[in-house]
């Protein structure tokens, strides 16, 4: 808002990987409506089961476990899926998060593109460097209040495309097609709700320049004006602001 004089009301787009939450809970893909005097969150995506805490940032097929796990799908491929589940059952160290980053890492992971990152944000980076052109998405569910998007129904999709040997640049490019049709679904259902049509962007996850080609377009194409960052970057730095 600060980087292009708005003065709000607006929807704001929040998508990184770790945010601490008014709720005491770990954030990071919200759909929030406020201004510079405070904000509610109108939507999120359905938490995500972190086995080992942080360190599921960096061995991102621990969270590829949970994905899977959650979504019903097969898990043996995963090298420690039983301590994974036996940390999930005696509920060990595996907080939850509703961070996009986190969904990135673990389906990076599924894809088979990167396991174990080498810096936080790897698998998001050569997920987005491995997409092919795709114009197709997986489903795109949401349940609850404030919404959250069920990320289930994509994961079962995309692992039971990649078993029946689809190729991972044109599954990688559908993930995130998939993020783009749910952003726009809920900013639709954010401004019947609350009457606005300013959609602001920021984050460490639009730094993603898929996405920042595909999204702004997107919603404009809905009858939304869409800001973004321009002086000051979408990550950390905006947290200094």
């Amino acid at each position: 808002m600060a980087d292009n004089d708005l003065k709000g009301p607006v929807i704001g787009l929040i998508w990184d990987g770790t945010g601490y939450g008014t709720d005491g809970s770990i954030w990071g893909g919200e759909c929030l409506i406020g201004d510079y005097a405070g904000f509610e969150r109108f939507g999120s995506i359905r938490p995500i089961c972190l086995p080992g805490g942080d360190l599921a940032a960096r061995e991102i097929e621990r969270t590829a476990f949970s994905l899977l796990r959650d979504s019903g799908c097969e898990t043996e491929r995963i090298e420690n899926a039983a301590l994974y589940e036996a940390m999930r059952k005696a509920g060990i160290n595996c907080p939850l998060s509703s961070g996009i980053g986190r969904l990135f890492d673990g389906a990076a992971a599924i894809l088979g593109i990167k396991s174990v990152c080498s810096y936080e944000g790897q698998g998001a980076v050569l997920l987005e460097a491995a997409a092919g052109e795709d114009d197709d998405c997986f489903p795109i569910e949401f349940y609850g209040e404030p919404l959250r998007f069920d990320w289930r129904p994509m994961i079962k999709e995309m692992a039971e495309a990649l078993a029946r040997g689809e190729d991972r640049s044109v599954l990688a490019a559908r993930f995130m097609n998939t993020l783009i049709g749910m952003a726009e679904q809920m900013c639709k259902k954010a401004a019947d709700a609350a009457k606005i049509r300013d959609v602001v962007l920021s984050g460490g996850s639009f730094q993603n320049m898929y996405m920042m080609r595909r999204l702004p377009e997107t919603l404009r194409r809905e009858g939304f004006r869409v800001w973004h960052h321009s002086r000051v970057s979408a990550n950390d730095e905006g947290l200094a602001l």
